[in-house]
């Protein structure tokens, strides 16, 4: 027997830490989940795309929104599938670069941040490059933010 609820946005108290949903921006449903732990907290999302034209020169509509979501999380662990010059040919495909992640983790003060969901395609260079523009955002915006891209088997501490 399998049961199917929808999931709504929300925030679920549990005993001993919280667990709260957003639907992210795709254009197929999904969901960004934060979790907090004292005084730690997680925020997950796949599939989340950060169009540029809602971050610059202010944060608006849905980025706004995320970046409330995010505000202060310990780790962000986020869609980085493509470097910015794919993004720009794959716009509206519900996936973000390293730049548009790095101003979102800018924003929100986010401690450290775990760039995943990788393109299938992409060599470990291409990888490192979509982190390198991570860095170079960050550096433009004058913050030094931790920050990996995701590898199998990888144990971040909070």
């Amino acid at each position: 027997s399998v049961d199917f609820v929808a999931v709504t946005e929300r925030t679920f108290e549990l005993p001993g830490y919280s667990l709260s949903v957003l639907h992210a921006f795709h254009p197929g449903r999904t969901v960004a989940y934060r979790v907090d732990l004292g005084e730690r907290s997680v925020v997950y999302a796949s599939d989340n795309e950060l169009p540029p034209d809602r971050l610059e020169p202010e944060f608006s509509g849905e980025a706004l929104r995320f970046a409330e979501f995010s505000a202060g999380a310990s780790l962000l662990i986020h869609d980085a599938t493509y470097s910015r010059s794919a993004y720009d040919q794959k716009r509206g495909w519900g996936h973000s670069c390293g730049e548009t992640v790095a101003a979102l983790a800018v924003r929100a003060g986010v401690g450290q941040v775990c760039l995943f969901h990788h393109e299938p395609d992409n060599t470990d260079a291409d990888i490192e490059a979509i982190h390198q523009e991570f860095v170079e955002a960050c550096e433009t915006r004058g913050v030094d933010i931790p920050a990996v891209p995701a590898a199998e088997g990888m144990t971040i501490e909070l």
